[in-house]
């Protein structure tokens, strides 16, 4: 979108090229043909070139400007909105952690009050310091997939950001070149109409250069795709450990304790917010 709004910047400078010339020499004609059939291009108006390179110039130099200052907020405003719901989403996974701890506290608190023998009591105790350990783990394991899953974006939209950067600085490097010739063309007495048309030449050969490049850069799920692809086995991964853990903790506290009696605590099989 961004190089698309830049070629389109020489949409609007072509369109001045070939007709701000126009207005401007019906304009010195008025007074002897006030009325009459639309004129059409002469030889005399083509010839009107070179007295226009500046104000093309100067028109140029402001629409370019005028997207550049766009494309630096667009980035600002999509970096908040990144950062806002990066906050939220961490936000939710650490209301849902201290929930999941209020409602396993419960649980270890129904264990031991079960626990009426020595035997009991330190298993207990033991299966609490094994969950603890588990869920200790799992939620590193989370974290470090969420934080790799953040940086691979974050890298991401910083090596498009600088490719974008680079193909918009050769962009106008390259009308500036067109300009700057078409000037000295001009200024030495080449004909008008070949620096026209020298002119135009450079600035499709720049904005052909510049689509191509757009072409390019429209595939971004190509470059996020194996980060979410290994943030989801990362996660999957913990909470398969954790399940698993937990599987063996309850196997050893269901040796001391009657199956009814046993009270294990909430696995979470959802997956949090980790994006």
């Amino acid at each position: 979108m961004v190089i698309t709004k830049f070629i389109g910047i020489f949409g609007i400078s072509a369109m001045l090229i070939t007709q701000t010339a126009l207005p401007i020499v019906n304009a010195e004609d008025s007074t002897s043909t006030p009325r009459g059939p639309k004129p059409v291009r002469t030889e005399g108006q083509t010839a009107n070139f070179c007295s226009l390179v500046d104000q093309v110039a100067a028109r140029v130099s402001s629409e370019v400007a005028s997207s550049t200052t766009r494309l630096l907020d667009a980035r600002s405003n999509r970096g908040k909105n990144i950062d806002s719901r990066r906050d939220d989403r961490s936000t939710k996974l650490s209301d849902n952690r201290n929930k999941f701890d209020e409602n396993r506290g419960e649980h270890y608190t129904k264990l031991r009050a079960r626990a009426t023998t020595d035997t009991q009591k330190a298993t207990v105790e033991t299966f609490i310091t094994a969950i603890d350990a588990a869920v200790t783990a799992r939620r590193a394991a989370v974290d470090a997939a969420i934080r790799a899953f953040r940086d691979g974006v974050d890298k991401a939209i910083a090596d498009r950001q600088t490719a974008v950067d680079g193909y918009v600085t050769t962009f106008k490097t390259a009308v500036q070149t067109a300009v700057d010739k078409a000037k000295s063309d001009c200024a030495a007495g080449t004909d008008p109409k070949t620096v026209r048309a020298a002119f135009m030449a450079s600035i499709e050969t720049a904005r052909k250069d510049l689509r191509s490049h757009r072409d390019l850069l429209t595939k971004n799920g190509d470059a996020l795709k194996p980060l979410v692809d290994a943030r989801r086995t990362a996660v999957n991964k913990a909470f398969s450990d954790f399940k698993e853990a937990v599987k063996n903790a309850t196997a050893a506290l269901k040796l001391v304790f009657k199956p009814s009696a046993t009270s294990t605590p909430p696995t979470t099989t959802s997956t949090p917010a980790t994006t």
